[in-house]
């Protein structure tokens, strides 16, 4: 959602302004009369009469207003059939942002179509419907290199394993024989419900190893589209700051001034260090890992730090549990964002379990929380990148999580349980 400001008081909105941008809102924090946007926020009621009939929130009574509808009532009211809310001192942030959101506001997950992505990719990338194995899309090299016009046949008559893998499982990987020499299969589950199967060309394991990086390529699009879209607000930010440095002879206001720019450049080095942790490709193969050290280090990390004193962190591993095939500093830090995710989840107070376990041929790693839990639909979805609950924080955590267990020929997925959540990480055992 597109919010405008129109706020004498500098302080106000520049924290106004904040909070809204932090909810994924784009903010014009010095609008004019002619500026467009979905919702405008006035100090002043005489600045109605420049949009009459747009949503507008006045953060004090206008004259004549009663008090006979709750703001964020009246807010609602106003997003949803245009008018004027008032809201009196104090404001409510959190509950502004709620009711924006309500109204539609842009999320987080905001998402570039998978045909956009992987339209020009070398390798055949195909979005399959997995209940009837349909073929809904495919890029140039898929079309190139399948048989007739039936795309189904890539799905159906040609590859049957490959078909009957789809239909009982959300995302893997698997060596398909019957195509057009050897390939490497690798699928996930967007939602809408559609399969996206990239069909790689070269056999063996070098190909299955590498899904995991493809398939970050084939987000790369997603990935840099929501980029521009969290540098935009702070840009901006930073833009005001120094028009306000420039306007400003006191101290004490040069001072806020340059700590608020310095804030928001610390922010944007955050996200961007993030995107290039993401998006950087694994070096060499996955080696034998101690996973029990990894737990150790990981663990005693996450403990130093101040914010989680009140957090009691506690691991478990299994006594024939020594080594797993990974890549061990990437594990450690997946292990760490684990952890934080975990702590924060309770508030940074409670208890954080560790566990390690073998199931067949897997290293079986749980970390387990006593937080409010992950709604199931949300189960895929918090591994995508930029994709969030949190008003803060970039959304690449969780998406490097499963990044690195893929990259080591593994998996990662939240396992339902009755309380808390619980992520887990598969491996392969080395014995």
């Amino acid at each position: 959602m597109r919010v405008a400001l129109r706020i004498g008081n500098d302080l106000l909105r520049r924290a106004l302004a904040d909070v809204l941008a932090a909810a994924g809102h784009d903010v014009e924090r010095n609008a004019t009369p002619a500026t467009q946007a979905d919702l405008f926020v006035v100090s002043e009621p005489a600045l109605l009469r420049a949009q009459p009939h747009a949503p507008t929130l006045v953060l004090r009574p206008a004259p004549g207003a009663t008090a006979d509808e709750a703001p964020v009532e009246a807010l609602r009211r106003a997003l949803r059939t245009g008018g004027v809310a008032t809201w009196a001192p104090p404001l409510e942030p959190e509950a502004l942002v709620a009711a924006l959101g309500e109204a539609g506001a842009r999320t987080r997950a905001e998402r570039v179509p998978v045909e956009a992505n992987l339209d020009l990719a070398p390798d055949a990338w195909l979005l399959v419907d997995p209940t009837t194995g349909a073929v809904r899309w495919a890029n140039t090299a898929g079309r190139v290199a399948a048989t007739g016009p039936d795309l189904d046949a890539w799905v159906g008559d040609r590859a049957p394993d490959l078909r009957k893998a789809l239909a009982g499982r959300a995302s893997g990987r698997r060596r398909v024989d019957g195509l057009v020499g050897p390939r490497s299969a690798v699928w996930w589950t967007e939602p809408s419900g559609h399969r996206v199967v990239g069909l790689l060309a070269g056999p063996g394991d070098d190909a299955d190893i590498a899904a995991g990086n493809l398939r970050t390529l084939a987000e790369l699009g997603r990935t840099l589209s929501v980029l521009a879209h969290e540098l935009r607000n702070p840009i901006a930010s930073l833009a005001g700051a120094l028009d306000m440095l420039a306007a400003t002879d006191s101290p004490e206001d040069q001072a806020e001034v340059i700590g608020l720019a310095r804030g928001r450049l610390l922010g944007m080095r955050a996200l961007l260090d993030d995107v290039l942790r993401y998006a950087r490709p694994f070096r060499g193969e996955p080696t034998i890992v101690d996973v029990g050290a990894v737990v150790e280090s990981a663990e005693a990390a996450v403990r130093a730090d101040p914010r989680y004193v009140r957090c009691r962190f506690e691991h478990a591993v299994a006594a024939d549990i020594l080594h797993v095939r990974a890549h061990e500093e990437p594990l450690r830090q997946a292990l760490v964002n684990l952890l934080i995710n975990a702590a924060e989840a309770m508030g940074a107070q409670g208890r954080v379990q560790t566990v390690v376990d073998a199931e067949g041929a897997w290293a079986v790693l749980r970390v387990r929380d006593e937080g409010p839990g992950i709604a199931p639909e949300h189960h895929e979805r918090v591994f995508e990148p930029f994709w969030t609950t949190k008003p803060t924080g970039t959304g690449l955590g969780l998406a490097h999580v499963r990044r690195v267990a893929e990259a080591a020929g593994g998996r990662a997925r939240v396992e339902p349980q009755a309380r808390g959540a619980c992520f887990r990480i598969d491996l392969q055992l080395v014995v």
